[in-house]
């Protein structure tokens, strides 16, 4: 069974980036990266009913490294993830 994160990008500027997760846009929790330092932030849990927060974040956060890694084509305004 496939499961789906939609991430979308919230707010940018030279030190950070912040994103909305989660299954779908009604139940989204907030993940950020500072890009100085290079460390993710959990802002804000998803609550689905379905899965634990922990799934989602992971996930969510394993992406947001990567394009992190790529950042100089710049953060993509909206990620789906497909796992």
């Amino acid at each position: 069974m496939a499961v789906y994160i939609i991430m979308i990008k919230e707010y940018e500027d030279e030190n950070k980036v912040i994103y909305r997760y989660g299954p779908n846009e009604k139940q989204m929790g907030k993940v950020g990266l500072d890009k100085v330092k290079q460390t993710l932030l959990d802002l804000e849990s998803v609550n689905d009913g379905v899965q634990n927060n922990s799934f989602y974040f992971k996930r969510a956060a394993q992406r947001l490294a990567v394009v992190s890694r790529n950042s100089e084509k710049g953060f993509e305004d909206r990620i789906v993830i497909s796992s």
